[in-house]
């Protein structure tokens, strides 16, 4: 199915008509490219993106009759870059579809919407800051209606229903604001039993394909070499986690004893335990001195994350990992399909993660080169010896920021790639090459927090370095990194405060409007 070129409004409307009506009437596999071509269309047709509020208008008014639920899914998915361009005019009556939709009793509508109305949020300024607010209220209230008798503290421990995706889509919505701030103050009252559950990093999403189910039949049809494969790769994957968390603990000054009940812990009890260990913890951390900021309380939640979603579980058939049944229900949430190879799937995942430490290691190294190249050039011509003092240590401080971002921007990009693992399994699998998907998020980590901190945190490797990495000869394949990789991050990550080197040095830009 090719794109139709648009010279005016009405070529533009007609041509949205033509793929709404296969949204409407479609297969999955036209469908598939019809949303495609919307996301092209609106973007590359503003002038008559901003003035096609009526036609999406049309589409809520007939959205009744539209014949199934999974064309309706599909009408709600395409309706995101619509939206978008219609909100100055049409915010109040796409706010009242988007409320419509989050109480309807199937999963897959309440969650296409919740992902296409994101974009409500950008018009928490200015002029529709009042309607904003109206419809937060309302969506609030909403929330009291469906809420359950007895509310738990993480939203993760509700199983999927309307109060659960009206709770996420909250969060979505007031992340960063004041409304949020207050509300994570008014949780840590645990004895208050209004609150609205908190928002736990592995609860982005609410997927109506079963956990369990999932888990037990990854290889129930698959032969015992590659199920003898597959176990090799998670066991590698989990030596590789244990290991890296294990440094990070004796880092932040955790014995050996207690390191080994921590990891035992979580072996146990999985991502479930992971909040009250931090509880545990980080005080600790902090009496000890050692979790004093931002910077390392996040890198510790990053590594009890990272041990959580690939310590190995054992079912009736063979191996999994908690982070290889997230990516196979997200490929089954999508309709992309099971990989053929699961066994592959895995070496990828685990080559991947090998990857960003094999281009670090090479990062850490020439930086360390550069610094002390630096001082000898300036030793060799300086004059003053006072001078040369206060130079030095000015650079030593440079450097000293520059081996913070680098350590700490490390664990980011393992952290990033296990979120493009689980929101992009599909994309990832396709990438198949271990070296590019690490150059994929190395560019992603690089150009969200220099965005994020206006300048303040800058990685120094530079697009060349990464293509050359990625075994590329030119750098435009980097260009990719936004639609391939950040867009599918940004749009599932818990909290993406995790992606950032130093949250503290956060601007007041929005993430979403980074994205």
């Amino acid at each position: 199915m090719n794109q139709i070129p648009v010279t005016t409004k009405e070529e533009f409307i007609k041509e949205a008509e033509r793929l709404f009506s296969i949204l409407k009437e479609g297969t999955r596999e036209d469908i598939k490219m019809a949303k495609k071509h919307i996301e092209k269309l609106y973007p590359d047709n503003r002038k008559y993106s901003k003035k096609s509020g009526e036609f999406i208008m049309g589409i809520i008014r007939d959205f009744d009759q539209i014949k199934d639920i999974e064309h309706k899914s599909a009408v709600i998915s395409g309706m995101s870059f619509p939206l978008l361009y219609s909100l100055d005019d049409y915010f109040n009556e796409l706010a009242e579809f988007t409320l419509k939709n989050m109480e309807n009793v199937d999963g897959r509508i309440r969650e296409a919407m919740r992902k296409t109305a994101s974009w409500l949020r950008i018009r928490n300024e200015n002029q529709f800051k009042k309607a904003y607010e109206n419809f937060i209220d309302r969506l609030e209230n909403l929330m009291k209606k469906h809420a359950p008798e007895i509310k738990p503290f993480y939203i993760g421990n509700i199983s999927p229903s309307v109060y659960k995706s009206l709770v996420l889509f909250w969060h979505g919505m007031v992340h960063g604001t004041s409304r949020d701030y207050e509300h994570r103050e008014y949780l840590m009252d645990s004895s208050n039993e209004n609150h609205i559950p908190f928002l736990g990093n592995n609860d982005s999403d609410e997927k109506e394909v079963d956990y369990d189910e999932v888990m037990e039949n990854i290889w129930a049809d698959k032969k015992d070499g590659n199920k003898e494969d597959g176990a090799k790769w998670l066991k590698c994957l989990d030596e590789m986690v244990t290991k890296r968390f294990s440094e990070e603990l004796a880092r932040l000054k955790f014995t050996k004893e207690e390191s080994e009940n921590i990891m035992t812990t979580l072996r146990v009890y999985g991502q479930g335990a992971g909040p009250g260990i931090l509880d545990d913890i980080i005080p600790k951390g902090k009496m000890r001195g050692s979790i004093l900021d931002l910077m390392n309380a996040n890198n510790l939640v990053r590594g009890v994350e990272a041990f959580a979603n690939h310590r190995i579980i054992k079912n009736s058939h063979g191996l999994v990992s908690h982070i290889l049944v997230e990516a196979l229900i997200e490929k089954e949430y999508s309709r992309s399909g099971k990989p053929d190879d699961i066994a592959s799937f895995i070496k990828l995942i685990y080559q991947s993660h090998e990857s960003v430490d094999t281009f670090m290691d090479w990062y850490e190294k020439k930086g360390k080169e550069r610094f002390l190249w630096i001082i000898k050039i300036h030793k060799k011509y300086s004059g003053s010896k006072e001078h040369d003092e206060e130079y030095i240590e000015k650079l030593e401080k440079e450097e000293s920021e520059r081996k913070s971002n680098r350590f700490f921007g490390r664990s980011v990009a393992h952290h990033a790639l296990d979120w493009y693992i689980q929101s992009d399994p599909a994309g990832f699998n396709r990438t198949g090459d271990p070296r590019k998907v690490t150059a994929y998020i190395l560019k992603m980590v690089q150009d969200y927090n220099y965005e994020m901190t206006k300048g303040k945190i800058y990685m120094t490797y530079d697009n060349k370095d990464l293509s050359k990495f990625g075994g590329w000869k030119g750098t435009s394949n980097l260009g990719m990194t936004e639609y391939k990789i950040t867009k599918p991050i940004l749009e599932m990550v818990g909290d993406p405060d995790f992606l950032l080197i130093d949250p503290s040095k956060k601007s007041s830009k929005d993430f979403m409007k980074f994205l």
